[in-house]
């Protein structure tokens, strides 16, 4: 298999990867997450391997308009792991309100229970009966 945009081609070996071509500009961009990927460039022949794995930074080659290669960290280490922290805390957050909202929704599920046995006169049957009363 290869990938083929106008200014380049990859021929990914197993992996998990990433191309955009931006028709603008030209540029075509390629991240791998897991494996590794072959580059050539369409314009000058040059080619460049990248490889990463799940828990790697994410590498990355910028293939310009004239087919010039740039290989880049895509998001580098200490800014991957300040992600994940960031991820992770809001994942927290949002648990804490989902069951923030879990109690009030029982909480109204039980005085609309008490509401509705009041209104019929139940209630107070139920608290003679608990009180030992007749």
């Amino acid at each position: 298999m290869q990938v083929s945009p106008p200014n380049s081609t990859a021929s990914p070996a197993g992996t998990d990867f990433a191309v955009s071509y931006d028709k603008n500009t030209g540029i075509a961009i390629y991240e791998i997450y897991d494996g590794s990927l072959n580059i050539t460039s369409n314009f000058t022949s040059e080619q460049k391997m990248i490889s990463s794995s799940y828990g790697q930074p994410i590498e990355r080659i910028e293939v310009d308009k004239n087919g010039t290669m740039t290989e880049q960290v895509a998001i580098p280490q200490d800014e991957w792991q300040a992600l994940q922290a960031e991820v992770g805390a809001q994942t927290m957050q949002e648990k804490k309100q989902s069951s923030g909202l879990l109690g009030v929704f029982i909480l109204v599920i039980l005085l609309g229970g008490v509401f509705i046995l009041h209104k019929n006169r139940k209630f107070q049957l139920i608290l003679q009966k608990l009180k030992g009363g007749n």
